[in-house]
């Protein structure tokens, strides 16, 4: 049975309100042809998956387009070694963690 897309639509704005996350709110979504586009940007990593794993529960879409940015308050994307320098003169403490 097809679905159209205005009915995923639909379903999926109903899945994402009920989460009561703010973020999600201000998501884009657009559906041709049961493929479900979203865009916009979120605060959190969760957020984005939230919207992908809704998007894959409703019965019908035959893919997801996931373009959500991650960015928000005090969270930039940059590379790592942007923030800060690292000092090498320091020894790593045992038990550190050490990422590449």
């Amino acid at each position: 049975m097809l679905v159209a897309d205005d009915e995923i639509e639909e379903q999926l704005r109903a899945m994402l309100a009920v989460r009561h996350l703010p973020s999600l709110s201000r998501i884009s979504i657009r559906v041709v042809d049961a493929v479900v586009f979203l865009a916009g940007t979120v605060i959190t990593y969760f957020e984005r998956n939230v919207c992908e794993e809704c998007c894959r529960q409703i019965p019908g879409v035959s893919g997801v387009c996931n373009d959500i940015q991650v960015g928000g308050p005090g969270l930039r994307n940059r590379e790592p070694s942007a923030d800060k320098e690292v000092d090498e003169s320091k020894p790593i403490p045992p038990g550190a963690a050490v990422i590449p």
